[in-house]
């Protein structure tokens, strides 16, 4: 399985009204797959400058997952799928 991006977008209940971003809204990006040298790596990169929120780590449905916010503000969740 290859890595996969994934943004996820947070209108803050505006949904049906929204056709651009403003103050307030978020961009979430997610990576996941088992390419794990790749994702950690990235990982690494992402949360070395910015601030942790969940640290990578084994979690309790057997996959690495972390969350951190990069320096640009931008959140990550980074999701390593047990092989």
């Amino acid at each position: 399985m290859a890595s996969r991006l994934n943004p996820y977008l947070n209108l803050r209940g505006r949904d049906r009204e929204a056709p651009g971003l403003i103050p307030g809204d978020t961009v979430t990006v997610g990576l996941s797959g088992d390419d794990v040298d790749a994702l950690r790596g990235c990982w690494e990169r992402l949360s070395a400058d910015g601030t942790v929120l969940l640290p990578l780590e084994k979690q309790m449905w057997g996959d690495e997952f972390g969350q951190c916010t990069d320096k640009f503000g931008v959140p990550w969740l980074v999701n390593i799928t047990s092989r």
